[in-house]
């Protein structure tokens, strides 16, 4: 479910159509069942825009979701650290899955590496009522609007970061898809699961 608040209808269309063309390079059109060309591991990605008040104002991040359900029963989150020597993921559970995530996330290099060079404003995988969910919000890609003066305008991506970020997708969707043969039982069925807000 996308919130939109003081946008209307057809800036909802401009700025969804342009989200949604940023990424048709790398996984096809997007239509009713999703994108048309994104690898079977990422098939459940979602982009969706998540609505932050300010005063007198506020942003439309865009959120870039993914969901699997897994056949365990716990509740942890593990977020990315930038520093100036590199990035890295960490979580203060100690769930073993969630400590196994982490730690194949911090020997994928590539994946590091990628990371560091995009603006995110977040990222964090997180495990509840038996679904594990991926959320990734980079600088751009949504938008802004002020009450007073009533202005709204979208916020460009950097068109240099839009493969980092699909790359990026594609590679975290691919670890923990291929947990479910490290770890037997880890997710519950290769189907996925659909984002709601």
């Amino acid at each position: 479910m996308i919130e939109f608040g003081f946008l209307r209808k057809e800036q909802q269309d401009i700025c969804m159509n342009t989200v949604y063309s940023y990424f048709a390079p790398y996984w096809g059109r997007y239509g009713a069942k999703g994108f048309t060309k994104v690898p079977d591991h990422i098939k459940n990605v979602r982009l969706i825009l998540v609505r932050k008040n300010k005063f007198l104002g506020g942003l439309y991040d865009l959120q870039l979701s993914a969901a699997w359900q897994v056949d365990l029963d716990e509740k942890w989150i593990i977020k990315l650290q930038s520093r100036r020597s590199g990035c890295y993921f960490y979580t203060k559970s100690y769930s073993p899955v969630a400590r196994e995530i982490i730690r194949q996330l911090n020997l994928h290099e590539k994946l590091l590496e990628t990371l560091n060079q995009i603006d995110l404003s977040d990222i964090n995988i997180s495990m509840r009522d038996r679904s594990l969910q991926f959320n990734l919000t980079p600088m751009g890609g949504g938008m802004c609007f002020l009450v007073i003066p009533p202005v709204r305008y979208q916020v460009p991506m950097p068109k240099n970061q839009i493969g980092k970020l699909a790359e990026s997708i594609e590679q975290i969707g691919k670890l923990i898809t291929n947990m479910s043969c490290t770890m037997p039982g880890f997710l519950a069925r290769q189907e996925h699961l659909s984002i709601s807000d």
